[in-house]
């Protein structure tokens, strides 16, 4: 139990080292990816955003009708990401202080908070490169759009994730 409770103190550390760094890590990488922002048409590119944790790929997933029921601390750094992907921060609309809320006790009638994420995103076709859509020039770390204009290098996928937003450390005390 002290374990999970130190590493999941760590992570919400890290999240906000990650967080309150996220306007320099945007301008970076919108250094590095030269994609016409019209061709995002979901204004979220995914690929502009690093996996905080390892997430499993059925998180982010094509198949929108499928639900995956996720752990509280994987939940919040797909949040995170999500955030962190968007091309223009002041579409974000929800709450960014969410990983503050986690409640450490539980008591009888305690209300426990579900997160649930639907979005829909654009990423990087697997095939970009190899069909002439996208260049990579490794020496100058960039990432080119050279598809026609009626192209696009990239795909629009979904994401539908929810979770119980307690962390895994949190005790229940019985009536």
């Amino acid at each position: 139990m002290g374990t999970r409770f130190l590493v999941t103190n760590l992570f919400l550390f890290a999240i906000n080292i990650a967080f309150s760094q996220t306007n320099s890590y945007q301008l970076k990488m919108d250094s590095i990816f030269e994609i016409s922002k019209e061709k995002v048409t979901t204004g979220v590119l995914i690929d502009r955003s690093p996996n905080i944790i390892e997430m499993k790929n059925f998180y982010l997933q094509d198949i929108v009708d499928s639900a995956i029921a996720c752990k509280s601390l994987e939940w919040i750094a797909l949040y995170y990401r999500i955030y962190a992907s968007h091309l223009n921060l002041e579409s974000f609309k929800y709450n960014l202080n969410i990983a503050e809320k986690y409640p450490n006790k539980l008591r009888p009638n305690d209300m426990i908070e579900l997160g649930l994420i639907f979005y829909k995103y654009d990423k990087i076709k697997d095939n970009a490169v190899q069909n002439g859509l996208l260049t990579v020039d490794t020496i100058n770390n960039k990432i080119t759009d050279i598809s026609s204009p009626r192209q696009s290098p990239l795909e629009i996928n979904s994401c539908l994730a929810f979770s119980f937003l307690i962390p895994n450390s949190a005790q229940i005390y019985p009536v």
